[in-house]
């Protein structure tokens, strides 16, 4: 996920009992329409939802169980899932 500002914003995270993965973005909003990924080897889909005029979820339903890294880059302002 890249972001327009130097760094990511304050970020929540936890998976749901239905193998869904929730990232909760705050202070954000989604600037352009973002693609609607479907059909991949480790997750279903991938939505956006914006809850308000400032904070954005990102819901990855998952195909089963999944192991995965989340980290941040800096330059430039990213957050990286790598779901295996």
């Amino acid at each position: 996920v890249d972001f327009d500002s130097k760094t990511i914003p304050k970020t929540y995270g936890h998976i749901k009992a239905n193998d869904k993965l929730s990232i909760d973005f705050f202070n954000t909003s989604i600037v352009a329409s973002p693609p609607q990924l479907r059909n991949s080897k480790y997750f279903k889909s991938i939505n956006f939802i914006n809850v308000d005029t400032k904070t954005v979820t990102m819901e990855i339903a998952l195909k089963g169980k999944r192991s995965f890294d989340i980290f941040y880059l800096n330059k430039p302002s990213r957050l990286v899932i790598d779901i295996r």
